[in-house]
């Protein structure tokens, strides 16, 4: 009688491997595709994965990262144009120059955002976001993945001992209970 506890704790830690094991090699297995499409429906539908990479696109500082860089090919283009004219040197030095690269940079830093928005509409048309989405969904097995996330013994152990602790608390309730009724 006063085992009761101690089975109750038992059956609720075998109720919980069994119910573990069931999902990881039948309900899991079974379902697979049903599964898979639900994942895929929550990444496209909830999440609209092309406007967050749209928006992302749309973030990036081209300005800073293109400006040093237009200045340097500005520069060599310069350089080379003055090489092969005669007397370039001369004629493409000074402050007539500088402003024409500075007006010429200027249009070009000016265009970058049609450029981002030209950008993001070709990622979003050239990379089909949401096959590539369904393709890798779709190549995952979901029993190695459940597999490998109740692998961890800590998980996996914390899942038991609250069967454990679940049936021992049932056990010792309904002990009382007939204790009380002088069983």
């Amino acid at each position: 009688m006063y085992l009761i506890p101690l089975f109750g704790a038992l059956i609720g830690w075998l109720t919980v491997k069994v119910i573990l094991w069931l999902t990881i090699n039948r309900i899991i297995p079974n379902n697979q595709k049903l599964i898979q499409q639900e994942i895929i429906n929550l990444i496209l539908n909830d999440w609209n994965p092309e406007a967050i990479i749209t928006e992302k696109v749309k973030q990036i500082n081209l300005e800073s990262d293109i400006g040093p860089i237009l200045d340097k090919k500005l520069d060599s283009f310069i350089e080379n144009l003055g090489s092969k004219i005669p007397f370039g040197q001369v004629v493409l030095a000074g402050p007539f120059v500088n402003k024409m690269k500075e007006k010429v940079k200027r249009e070009i830093l000016q265009s970058l955002p049609e450029l981002q928005d030209n950008l993001a509409n070709k990622v979003k048309t050239k990379f089909n976001i949401r096959a590539l989405i369904e393709e890798k969904v779709l190549s995952f097995n979901l029993k190695e993945v459940a597999q490998s996330l109740f692998k961890s013994s800590l998980k996996r152990r914390q899942l038991e001992g609250l069967g454990a602790l679940i049936g021992f608390s049932l056990s010792l309730i309904q002990f009382v209970f007939f204790i009380s009724l002088g069983y």
